[in-house]
This record gives structure tokens, sequence and C-alpha cells, in this order.
């Protein structure tokens, strides 16, 4: 289901059994999704709920296919990363260009608008500029098992056994912060803090990177979003799943627990957005 944090938009769409709610990236501007299904690139129109096409197949280049996508601000691209990172046209789903790299890629990740994209592959983490492919820095001997970096696309969150904070511009490491390990990870608006989602238990860390110091715990933090106007984290409750804002009283939104969900661990396969805006779930047969 692809919602707003205060409403439905609509009913689930039940294109394929696969349809997984991983590396889910908006175009909140024109109204488009992109997650993975199977092998592919899934491009949907969030306010229809309607697939527009697939793209992106490895064609043979390494063992992993397109595994992530980001968007390009305003400029109707989509880019997907797997052996080869490919830049396409999403409107008339055209690839017009190409960039092989020696090895899978085993994480991304990229700022909220999409401009500077950090990669995991090699034991380095390599900075791009995403519309271009303009290789910007690279930051050696890291196993970035989670990779964040900061709106601005000046620094970089790694874990690899232990939470780095580096300039993605310079590669110089500015501090260590001792996180635990995390299950999510994204920077404030501001760049200055860090938080970190930890299970089990299900906690949020915010981190003050100067001064290398845990300003806040939330429990019963799920999947979150740092978004200008605050941290907005999903909460387990009672049978359903709670959208709420640190700090702010009643939830901003409730979703019904899916049927898939009533098993297992405390969170099914659920995602917030950057944004704070949209929330897709995995239910046994759709994704909604």
């Amino acid at each position: 289901t692809i919602s707003t944090a205060r409403m439905r938009l609509a009913p689930p769409v039940e294109p394929h059994e696969a349809l997984l709610p991983l590396s889910l990236t908006f175009d909140v501007s024109r109204g488009r999704v992109a997650t993975m299904i199977e092998d592919r690139i899934a491009i949907w129109s969030v306010e229809g709920v309607r697939l527009e096409r697939l793209v992106d197949h490895a064609w043979g280049v390494g063992s992993r296919n397109a595994a992530s996508a980001v968007y390009v601000p305003g400029r109707g691209r989509v880019v997907t990363f797997g052996r080869a990172t490919r830049r396409w046209d999403d409107t008339l789903g055209d690839v017009f260009q190409t960039q092989e790299f020696p090895a899978d890629i085993d994480a991304v990740a990229a700022t909220d608008d999409g401009t500077v994209t950090a990669l995991q592959l090699l034991y380095e983490v390599r900075v791009y500029r995403t519309s271009t492919g303009q290789h910007l820095s690279t930051i050696g001997w890291q196993r970035g098992w989670r990779l964040a970096i900061s709106r601005s696309g000046r620094y970089l969150a790694i874990w690899d056994h232990r939470m780095t904070i580096w300039s993605a511009t310079n590669g110089q490491r500015l501090a260590t912060l001792p996180t635990g390990r995390p299950q999510g990870l994204a920077f404030t608006p501001s760049g200055r803090r860090l938080v970190v989602r930890t299970e089990p238990p299900e906690t949020l860390q915010v981190w003050d990177i100067a001064e290398k110091a845990l300003m806040m715990t939330i429990p019963d933090g799920g999947p979150f979003a740092a978004t200008p106007s605050g941290i907005i984290h999903i909460v387990r409750h009672r049978g359903q799943y709670e959208v709420r804002q640190v700090g702010a009283g009643a939830p901003l939104s409730v979703i019904p627990l899916p049927r898939a969900h009533l098993q297992g661990g405390t969170y099914g396969p659920i995602r917030l957005d950057p944004s704070g805006r949209y929330v897709a779930v995995r239910d046994k047969d759709a994704t909604t």
C-alpha cells in the first residue's frame, strides 16, 4: 500500500507476488515511486497506483541485477544500480548512459534529492554525482554494511563493525560513534546529528556528531525518516502501525496490520520514504 502520512491514497495493487518495498525511492514532484520487482526496477504512478514500466535488467553483467534506484531531480531520469549503473529517461523508458563497475555494488545511499550517491564495492565507498556519474571521492578500507549520506552530500555515515562519520568531499574521518549495530540510519537535515535505528530492542538513537554524544533515545523505534519537521517513525501498537512524529501527541496516521505481519518479528516489510510522506507495506499478496 502506498499512502501518505495522513491518508491512504489507493487500494492495494497486485502486479506480482514478488514485489517488495525495497530500495524505495520517490520523485514526489512528479508523482512517481521506484521500487524493486524481481530483478528489475518498477516505476509507479503514486496517485493512480499504476505500474508505468519495468526498467533495468543486468543482461548478464555481474552476479546481481538492479537492486536499487535513485531519482535525479528535475530531469525526468532514474538511475538504477547493479553491477552496471544505468541512467534512464523514465518517461520514454530509454537508457542513455551505462557505467560498469569492477564488482557488484553491495550498498547504495543517496541524498534526499538524489543529486549525490554513495556506493559500497570492493571494500571501499565511492561517492558520485548521480546525474553524470562524476566521481567525487573514495573512502578506502570500508565494508559499509549500512550507509547514509547527508542532505548536502558533504557527510557520510558508514557502519563497518563501528559507526564512523566521514567527509564525502575529501575522505577525512570526522568522528566515531558507539552506536551498536544499526538496522537503519539517516542524518538530520542540518547534517549535525545522526539518527540510528537499533534492533533488538527497537529503539531510535539521536547522536550529536560534533559532541560524539547520545542526545536522545526513543523507545519502540521502527522504520523512520529524519525530516525538516522532525523525526517521523512507525510504531507497532495494538495490532496496527502508528505513524508518529517525535514530540507530538496523537499519531499522524494509523495503518491496520496486514495479515502477513501478524506473525514473526515486530515489524514486517514496511518502509517509510525519506520525506516522511509515504509508507509502503508488503502484505502476503500485494504491496500497498
